[in-house]
C-alpha cells in the first residue's frame, strides 16, 4: 500500500520549491506566503504544508487537487495523472471504480492472453477472473483447438460462431441453418427457458413424434459425455409440445431422440442416454399447426452410463445408480441397478427381477437374500407350497408375480382368484363369479371365472374352447398380464357356447383364460378344453388326445417325440422305389407304412386315364392327391383337399379361402370353405354326415365325381346342436365324392369345425378294408369286409 507523505517529508522537499522563490526575491525582504510562517488562507496549513504552495505562484491558495498533489490519495499504487481515476490535473479525486480482470489490460493468469474477448477465462468484459483450464480441461469450444461445429474454421476469432475466446459454442446462430423462420437461441445457464408459442405452422418436424406447429430451437453445448433430461412438464406449459434433439438442426436423420406426450398429459419429457462433447439443437415444437400457448423448457445434464461418479453426490441419469460395477472395478460409475443389469451379483444362479428373490423391483440395487431356507426368504422362493395348491414358488405357482413376492395366493386382480388350468381342461359355473374384467371382441358384462395356463412347451398351435357350455360365453385369453385388455391374444363370442381362441406359434408363458358372460345376467355351467399341436422333434405323449403331433405335415408320436410317418419322411421304406405320396401303399400323410400296395391298383396308380382329361395318375393328374387315390376326377380348390380317413375330421376355416357356394344357403357366398374327399368301391346302403359341436356355424354340401357338379345334397342347420348341419343319404352309388364344409353368413372369418362321416356298405358290395377298420363304414347285417367284399 502506498503511504501518504508526512509533513516532515514535505519539509525535506522544501529546498526544491523555496529556493527559486528566494532567488526570485533576492532584492526584496518579503519571503512570500509559502515561507512566511503564517496560515495565509486560513485552511489550517502553513507554508509548504499547504498544497496551494505546490502550484506555481507562491501563494497558499488555491489548494492543489488530488490529481496534482503527488499523493496516492486512493492508495491504489498510482499517483496523480498516472492514476486512471485522474482525467486531468484539475480532477479533484484520484478514486476510480475497480477494474475487473477481464478489462484491466493485465494478463492476470499469465497465459499470454489479455482480457475479454481474447482470454478463454473471460465470459464477458466485467468478469473478474481470467482463470481457465485450457487447453486440458473444461476449455470452451472457442479455445479448444477443435472445429466443434465442423464448418471448416476453428476457435475465436476465426470461427464466426465465436463471440469471444470464452464462448462455449462455435455454432453460428444463423437462422438459415434451421429454416429462415425458425428462431434459434442459446440456452441460458441452468437450461431453463419460458416462452410463448404462437399458433403458426412450422418448418421442422420429428419423423417419429411429429410436430406440425411452430417451433423454437435452443443450442445446448455439452462439455463432455453427458446424459440429458429435457422436459416441458411444468404447470406453466399450456400448449401441446413435442421435443426432439438433433446434432444438425435441419437434418432429421441426426435426431437423437424425441417425445410427444409423456404418458400423463400433453407435455413432453425426453431422456437422451448419451451425448459427447459438442453443441446440439434442442427443438420445442407444437403438436398441432394451430397450437399456441406458453411453455417452460428445462434441460438438465447428468452423468451417463459407464462414466465416473461420486456416490455421495449421485449425478447419474434417471434409471442408473452410482456404484462399483464388480469386484474388479477401480472406481464408481453410473450403471444399471443390480436387479436390472443382467449379472448374477450375489452368485446364487438367479439374475435380476423377477427371478432373483433379493430384488423387489428392477430398480432395486441389491440382489442379496437368504433363500431358500433363511428366515427372510419370501414365500415365492422358499421351496414350500405355502398356499397348498400343489404348486411351488415363482413359475409353477400363478400367485407368484416375482421371486420376491411374499404370497403364493393366486389373484388375477385383487379380489379375483385365479384357478389353475391343466391340459386336462376344466368345468364349472360362473354363477358365483365376479364381474371385474372386460373383453375386446364384445361386451362382457356377466360373471367371470379366470384360469391360468402355464405353457412350457414348444407348440405350433395352442387353443382354448368352451364347446358344450350352456350359456352365452365370451372367451378371452391374455398373455402374462391378467388385468390388461392390451395383453389379449384372442377373444371369441359365438352366441352358442362354442367359443374357440386359437394362438398360432404360442410363446412360452402364463396364459390367463377368462370365461365370461355376454350380458349382465349371463351365467351358467361351462366346459373349458385346452388343445395343442406339437411340431417336429418336440416331446409328446401318445396317449394324449388333446395335445397331438402336427398331423397336417404327417407327424406321429413315436418313442416320445413327434416324428414323420413313413408316408411323409421322404424315405423309400418298403424298397419299391416309390416314396411317400408316390407310393400307393400310403393312404394318408399320417400312414405309418408304405406297404402293402392295394390290389387292384387305384385309379391314380393304374396307368389309365380314368377321367379322360389326357393326364394319367399321380402326380400328373390334378385329380390325384396321392398315388393311393381311387379317383382321378379333378377338384380345383385354392386350399389342399382333405382326405377323410377317420369317422371324425377336424379343421378350421380361418386360414381357408372362399371357392364354393352352397345351393341351400345364399348367405354363405363369402365364407371360407374346405373340401374333403371320400371314395368307396361299393354302393352304400346309407351315408350320414354332420358337423355336431362345431364352433363354426356350418353349411355342408356333397358333390359327386367333380367339384364343378351341382350339389348332390346340401344342409344348413339340420343338426342337433345349435347351427350344426346334418345330411342323411340312402342308396349311394360307388364312386368319388367331395364334401364341402362352408361357413354361414356374409363375413369372411372362420372357426373350428367337426366333420363326422359314417355309412353302411350294402351286402355283397366291394369294401375298402382300411375304411372299415378305421370305423368310417360298416358292412350291413353284421357282415365283415373279407377279400374286398362285405359278406
Amino acid at each position: 500500500m502506498a503511504l501518504r507523505l508526512s509533513s516532515f517529508a514535505n519539509r525535506l522537499l522544501l529546498p526544491l520549491f523555496v529556493l527559486p522563490l528566494i532567488a526570485a526575491g533576492a532584492c526584496s525582504s518579503d519571503p512570500g506566503q509559502c515561507a512566511d510562517g503564517e496560515d495565509n488562507d486560513g485552511d489550517g496549513l502553513i507554508d509548504i504544508d499547504d498544497t496551494g504552495c505546490l502550484r506555481a505562484g507562491g501563494t497558499e491558495s488555491p489548494d492543489a487537487t488530488e490529481c496534482e498533489d503527488q499523493i496516492d490519495n486512493d492508495e491504489d499504487g498510482l499517483i496523480d495523472l498516472a492514476d486512471p481515476g485522474c482525467d486531468n490535473a484539475d480532477d479533484k479525486t484520484e478514486y476510480n471504480e475497480p477494474r475487473a480482470q477481464c478489462s484491466d489490460g493485465i494478463d492476470n493468469d499469465s497465459d499470454g492472453l489479455v482480457d475479454y474477448p481474447n482470454d478463454p477465462g473471460c465470459d464477458f468484459s466485467l468478469s473478474d477472473s481470467e482463470e481457465d483450464g485450457c487447453p486440458d480441461t473444461n476449455c470452451p469450444d472457442c479455445s479448444n483447438g477443435i472445429d466443434d461445429d465442423e464448418d471448416g474454421t476453428t476457435d475465436y476469432p476465426d470461427d464466426l460462431g465465436c463471440n469471444s475466446a470464452g464462448d462455449s459454442s462455435e455454432i453460428n446462430l444463423d437462422p438459415s441453418q434451421c429454416g429462415i423462420n425458425v428462431l434459434i437461441q442459446p440456452l441460458p445457464d441452468g437450461g431453463i427457458m419460458g416462452q410463448f408459442m404462437p399458433g403458426n405452422s412450422g418448418e421442422l418436424k420429428s419423423p417419429e413424434c411429429g410436430g406440425n406447429g411452430q417451433e423454437h430451437v435452443y443450442v445446448y453445448t455439452a462439455t463432455g459425455p453427458e446424459a440429458l433430461l429435457i422436459t416441458t412438464d411444468f404447470a406453466e406449459t399450456n400448449v401441446d409440445t413435442v421435443v426432439y434433439v438433433r446434432s444438425d438442426c435441419d437434418n432429421s436423420s441426426t435426431e437423437l431422440g424425441c417425445n410427444d406426450d409423456n404418458g400423463t398429459n400433453d407435455n413432453s419429457t425426453l431422456i437422451v442416454d448419451r451425448v459427447e462433447a459438442g453443441s446440439y439443437f434442442v427443438v420445442v415444437d407444437t403438436a398441432n399447426s394451430n397450437g399456441s400457448g406458453d411453455y417452460r423448457l428445462e434441460v438438465q445434464a447428468f452423468t451417463p452410463a459407464g462414466e465416473a461418479c461420486d456416490v455421495a453426490n449421485d449425478t447419474c441419469i434417471t434409471g442408473l445408480v452410482c456404484r462399483t460395477l464388480d469386484a474388479g472395478a477401480t472406481m464408481t460409475t453410473c450403471e444399471l441397478p443390480e436387479c436390472k443389469d443382467g449379472l448374477d451379483n450375489d452368485a446364487d444362479g438367479l439374475i435380476d427381477f423377477p427371478s432373483e428373490p433379493g430384488c423387489d423391483s428392477p430398480e432395486d440395487n441389491t440382489e442379496l437374500d437368504d433363500c431358500p431356507s433363511g428366515p427372510n426368504c419370501p414365500a415365492c422362493s422358499n421351496d414350500i407350497d405355502d398356499d397348498a395348491d400343489g404348486l411351488i414358488d415363482l413359475g409353477p405357482d400363478p400367485g407368484c408375480t416375482s421371486a420376491s413376492d411374499d404370497s403364493e395366493i393366486d389373484e388375477c386382480v385383487p379380489g379375483l382368484e385365479t384357478l389353475v388350468l391343466t391340459s386336462a381342461g376344466a368345468s364349472g359355473t360362473t354363477t358365483a363369479g365376479t364381474s371385474l374384467l372386460g373383453a375386446s371382441c364384445t361386451t362382457a358384462a356377466g360373471s367371470e371365472v379366470v384360469y391360468i395356463y402355464e405353457n412350457n412347451d414348444t407348440l405350433t398351435q395352442l387353443s382354448f374352447t368352451t364347446n358344450g357350455s350352456l350359456f352365452d360365453v365370451v372367451l378371452s385369453v391374455r398373455l402374462d398380464m391378467c388385468d390388461s385388455v392390451a395383453a389379449e391374444v384372442g377373444c371369441s363370442e359365438q352366441s352358442t357356447g362354442n367359443e374357440t381362441v386359437r394362438v398360432d406359434a404360442p410363446v412360452q408363458g402364463n396364459y390367463f383364460v377368462i370365461v365370461d358372460g355376454f350380458g349382465t345376467s349371463s351365467a351358467g355351467a361351462y366346459q373349458l378344453a385346452v388343445n395343442g399341436i406339437i411340431p417336429l422333434n418336440q416331446p409328446c405323449n401318445a396317449a394324449s388326445t388333446n395335445f397331438v403331433c402336427d398331423a397336417s405335415i404327417g407327424l406321429l408320436c413315436t418313442a416320445g417325440t413327434c416324428q414323420h410317418s413313413q408316408c411323409s419322411d421322404g424315405i423309400n421304406n418298403d424298397a419299391d422305389a416309390l416314396i411317400d405320396f408316390a407310393d400307393p401303399g400310403c393312404t394318408s400323410i399320417t400312414d405309418n407304412t408304405e406297404a402293402p400296395n392295394p390290389t387292384p391298383n387305384p385309379q391314380c396308380f393304374d396307368g389309365i386315364d380314368n377321367d379322360g382329361n389326357g393326364l394319367i395318375d399321380y402326380p400328373n393328374d390334378p385329380g390325384c392327391s396321392m398315388a393311393s387315390d381311387n379317383v382321378e376326377l379333378a377338384c380345383t380348390d385354392t386350399d389342399p383337399l382333405v382326405d377323410i380317413v377317420a369317422p371324425l375330421t377336424t379343421g378350421n376355416t380361418s386360414a381357408a379361402t372362399n371357392d364354393f357356394s352352397p345351393s341351400c344357403s345364399t348367405s354363405s357366398t363369402a365364407k371360407n370353405d374346405i373340401v374333403h374327399t371320400l371314395a368307396f368301391p361299393g354302393s352304400l346302403q346309407s351315408l350320414h354326415i354332420d358337423t355336431e359341436n362345431s364352433a363354426l356355424d356350418t353349411v355342408i354340401y356333397v358333390k359327386q365325381g367333380d367339384c364343378s357338379q351341382t350339389d348332390l345334397a346340401c344342409d344348413d342347420d339340420g343338426g342337433v346342436s345349435t347351427f350344426s348341419s346334418a345330411l342323411n343319404l340312402t342308396n349311394v352309388a360307388a364312386g368319388n365324392y367331395f364334401i364341402v364344409v362352408d361357413g354361414f353368413g356374409s363375413g369372411t372369418g372362420g372357426a373350428a369345425y367337426n366333420l363326422n362321416v359314417s355309412g353302411v356298405i350294402a351286402a355283397g358290395q366291394a369294401c375298402n378294408a382300411a375304411q372299415v377298420t378305421a370305423g368310417i363304414f360298416t358292412c350291413a347285417a353284421g357282415g365283415a369286409c373279407t377279400a374286398g367284399v362285405c359278406q
